[in-house]
């Protein structure tokens, strides 16, 4: 049986066994459902040494998407302890394995025969870590024992997910799969992006409840701590540059700032202002849309575009739009302004409001609008019940993937940015909308409107798919 350290004591422990003359063997990983595969791999990697230490992935740097890990850190590294090839196991401090690497410096680093190919890590982690056992004097070792996926037994057995998305993922895994959804986002990379529309910074203001005033019948709050994120067409472009090299976007001038006042306890959103200019410009040449593949409109309602921009939109090679309605503009910025476009991507509300109708199919109405805007594709995301991919006539509904929302913020940008490129890569609608969807439930579990990178996307599709 192994003992259970901090990572603290287990550096110093592998100074001392280094000098004992003991050769040092080490493990790394989430562990998240202990099964035999893992078994085989650490008794298959004790033989290459005379002790085996093993570091576990803590939980906050679980990169498998919502609902993961299963099993808590401590729960996986006490599990990991029991087993009798195991001498020590800690759990790690960092993301990766490489920092923990140089510090413990083993002299065999051992990992699973999957990871042998290198072309097929989406992480690129295999590498790094290749690099760092060869900068302590060690070598990697790959053990060649039966192999299961955790995420594959979770998917099957312990699914965090409603039924619905359950049964969707059980019949899209059998007409796709991870590496040739994840081969189609790479194919992207070389598509010329131009974004157009209003730069927004969002700015968290932190704050808790005092008394109630004896003068006023207020509550006073008092101020904590704050937080300013890009937000608006900003956060697109940027998050369309995880899977693009070429994505250019030049900040209208004035921005707009929205300042919302949060008690942090349980992320309660008490007030909200907004600084809205009267007038945003941008400048933009007749023709520099054609310079580019794709042009993506995000056009928040504040005033940036006129009927002169909207003409120069439309001189677009493939023009994806994407239209808000918000507390500002509420029923004065429609979809239904714009002419053309090659793919739409808006919410439910905000297509009933175009066509101010509440009684009618959402897969009729996604019908009209692709009709009026003369394109064959386009996405109505439906919040907590998913989104519905509009097709040359048909409508796919792909359900949510998310467990639970900690912060909506951006969720609807980050599934547009990639949902536009997907759309100008003719992927099927199936497979637009569970990217939609997947990249929109990695961001409802951060606050404020951060980027997805590529690898968590790409990890996460792994987990789903598994």
């Amino acid at each position: 049986m192994g003992e259970l350290v901090t990572f603290e004591e287990l550096a110093r422990v592998s100074e001392q066994l280094k000098k004992e003359g003991k050769t040092l063997v080490q493990c790394h990983g989430v562990f998240d459902l202990l099964h035999p595969g893992h078994v085989k791999h650490l008794e298959a990697a004790r033989r290459q040494g005379d002790v085996l230490v093993v570091t576990v992935t803590p939980d906050k740097y679980v990169n498998k998407g919502p609902g993961r890990p299963i099993f808590g850190e401590r729960l996986r590294a006490e599990t990991i302890a029991a087993l009798g090839c195991v001498d020590y196991v800690a759990i790690n401090k960092w993301p990766t394995a490489v920092e923990s690497i140089k510090m413990l410096k083993p002299d065999v680093y051992a990992k699973g025969s999957d990871y042998s190919d290198r072309e097929s890590d989406i992480t690129g982690g295999i590498t790094l870590e290749e690099e760092a056992v060869r900068s302590v004097g060690g070598r990697i070792h790959f053990t060649s024992e039966i192999s299961f996926s955790s995420s594959e037994l979770i998917n099957r057995y312990l699914s965090p997910y409603p039924e619905e998305a359950r049964e969707f993922l059980q019949g899209f895994r059998q007409r796709y799969s991870a590496e040739g959804v994840i081969s189609k986002l790479k194919s992207l990379r070389k598509t010329r992006v131009l974004v157009i529309g209003e730069n927004i910074t969002d700015k968290y203001v932190y704050v808790t409840p005092l008394g109630k005033s004896p003068k006023e019948n207020l509550i006073p709050m008092r101020y904590r701590y704050e937080e300013s994120y890009e937000g608006g067409a900003l956060v697109i472009a940027k998050q369309m540059r995880e899977f693009c090299d070429v994505v250019d976007y030049q900040p209208p001038q004035p921005g707009v700032t929205k300042i919302r006042y949060i008690d942090p306890t349980f992320f309660t959103k008490i007030f909200e202002y907004q600084i809205l200019p009267e007038k945003i410009r941008l400048e933009l040449s007749g023709d520099a849309v054609k310079q580019f593949d794709l042009v993506v409109v995000c056009d928040f309602g504040h005033g940036l575009f006129d009927d002169e921009l909207m003409e120069k939109v439309y001189k677009s090679n493939f023009l994806a739009l994407n239209v808000q309605t918000n507390s500002a503009n509420l029923g004065f910025n429609l979809i239904t302004k714009y002419k053309r476009a090659n793919f739409f991507c808006i919410d439910e509300p905000e297509l009933r409001l175009a066509y101010h109708r509440k009684d009618i199919d959402i897969k009729v109405l996604s019908g009209w609008l692709g009709h009026d805007l003369g394109c064959d594709k386009g996405v109505v995301t439906l919040g907590h019940k998913g989104s519905v991919v509009y097709s040359d006539g048909q409508v796919f509904h792909i359900p949510v993937l998310s467990k639970e929302a900690k912060d909506r913020l951006g969720a609807g940008d980050a599934y547009f940015a990639l949902a536009s490129l997907c759309a100008f890569g003719d992927f099927p609608p199936e497979v637009i909308g569970f990217i939609g969807n997947a990249i929109a439930a990695l961001k409802v579990g951060v606050i404020g409107n951060k980027i997805i990178d590529r690898v968590s996307l790409f990890k996460f599709i792994t987990a789903l798919l598994s």
